[in-house]
């Protein structure tokens, strides 16, 4: 059985393209932009112009695999290219669940990635209008993600600065990190999607085919033997 993931594909036809996450039950999460050389450019508060980058013109995807039977997707219209507020606005539309979306990013002086983290909040059924209330009075004053990072808090100390005045029952935690799930056998499995004939022109002139993984870079090599193998296969099972 497969382990369950969600798959999120941003695009508003602006120039970084499609922006793609996975992740699964056990933490692992992976990504990348169809663009990713894409220059973000600071705006008028000093912020990456993510909206610029993404546009606004486009849907959200979301896919929710769950293991068993077929996978679960629904769209809704980018509003705003703010990847937050969007999926904010997704959890309003599809879900119905009333929900607070914040995420933070910190580029360090040479732009490269130094912090980055979320927080997603949202009321349950039973919620009651004094809740909603408080909750309301909270986003007035709760520091930005960001800050947060920063100041280095843990995930628990957020919560805790993030809903003052409630009380925090901690269920469980779990270990986030990026991992890819590419393999050799992946790579070939998805040869195998395509008509014999196509599968033996894949090789180049060094006599292989190449293939490379969006999310990790990791580049795969199959030979001109191993492609007639799989050609071979595929005639049998058409």
């Amino acid at each position: 059985e497969d382990t369950p993931s969600a798959h999120l594909r941003m695009n508003g036809g602006g120039p970084a393209g499609s922006i793609i996450a996975v992740s699964d039950s056990k933490g692992n999460v992976r990504g990348y932009a169809q663009e990713a050389g894409l220059l973000l450019r600071p705006n008028a508060k000093g912020q990456l112009d993510v909206p610029g980058a993404i546009g606004k013109d486009g849907t959200v995807t979301v896919i929710k695999d769950y293991g068993y039977g077929q996978p679960y997707c629904t769209q809704t219209p980018i509003v705003t290219g703010e990847v937050a507020e969007d999926l904010t606005a997704y959890y309003a539309i599809s879900e119905q669940v009333p929900t607070i979306f914040c995420i933070g990013v910190h580029f360090d002086e040479k732009w490269k990635l130094d912090k980055a983290g979320g927080l997603l909040i949202q009321l349950m059924p039973a919620a009651d209008h004094r809740e909603i209330e408080k909750l309301e009075e909270m986003l007035k004053t709760m520091p930005p993600v960001t800050r947060m990072l920063l100041d280095g808090n843990t995930p628990e100390q957020i919560l805790e600065r993030t809903l003052p005045g409630f009380e925090l029952e901690i269920f469980d935690s779990q270990q986030v990190e990026y991992r890819c799930d590419c393999s050799q056998d992946r790579v070939e499995r998805a040869f195998m999607t395509m008509q014999p004939d196509e599968i033996r022109g894949l090789a180049d002139e060094s006599g292989k085919a190449e293939a490379l993984c969006h999310f990790c870079n990791k580049k795969y090599y199959v030979t001109r033997e191993r492609l007639e193998e799989l050609a071979l296969l595929q005639e049998q099972r058409i």
